[in-house]
């Protein structure tokens, strides 16, 4: 992501560093909940900037986080991508948390999803969640472990559909 040069973010932009044959990954997305989520992700993320008392070190801290990720994905190092990726996605779950009035996203079955990827990483298996503004979790593994996490979260009671995806194509306009 590249900032522009105006407050509104109108303006910022991404870039892509690799193309989808750069390296072989996957992520899962754990499917908790298919009800639209009370309050939208801009809805939230404004309420977060404008009450949390956490905000402004969240934005301080996202250049080093930004930086050490684009080294780690540069490093093909899978299992700092993925302490990176939970971290940030922890840290933005924290922050929308102290949000006043605060903002929970997760579901039970997010954090039985949570909780059972922790415990296979705990096994041996290269899982990592990571999550945006909403109760699916999704889970970052390379190809040769998705069988063993699809059928372990198909197991919990909250998880009503596993979807795999590969790194695809960038962002193109559509005419």
């Amino acid at each position: 992501m590249h900032k522009g040069s105006d407050e509104s973010g109108e303006s910022d932009f991404a870039e892509q560093l690799w193309d989808e044959n750069y390296w072989d990954i996957r992520l899962l997305v754990a499917v908790v909940s298919e009800v639209p989520k009370e309050i939208g992700s801009t809805e939230g993320m404004n309420r977060t900037a404008e009450t949390s008392p956490f905000y402004q070190s969240w934005i301080d801290s996202s250049p080093a986080d930004i930086n050490e990720m684009k080294l780690a994905l540069a490093a093909k190092d899978f299992e700092k991508v993925g302490e990176l990726a939970e971290h940030s996605a922890m840290k933005m779950h924290g922050l929308a948390i102290s949000a006043n009035p605060s903002i929970i996203y997760w579901q039970p079955g997010s954090m039985e999803s949570i909780r059972k990827v922790w415990g296979l990483r705990d096994q041996g298996i290269p899982a990592y969640i990571t999550m945006d503004a909403g109760p699916q979790v999704k889970v970052i593994t390379l190809p040769e472990h998705c069988s063993v996490i699809k059928k372990a979260l198909l197991e919990l009671p909250g998880v009503t559909d596993v979807i795999e995806a590969k790194p695809g194509p960038g962002a193109y306009l559509q005419t």
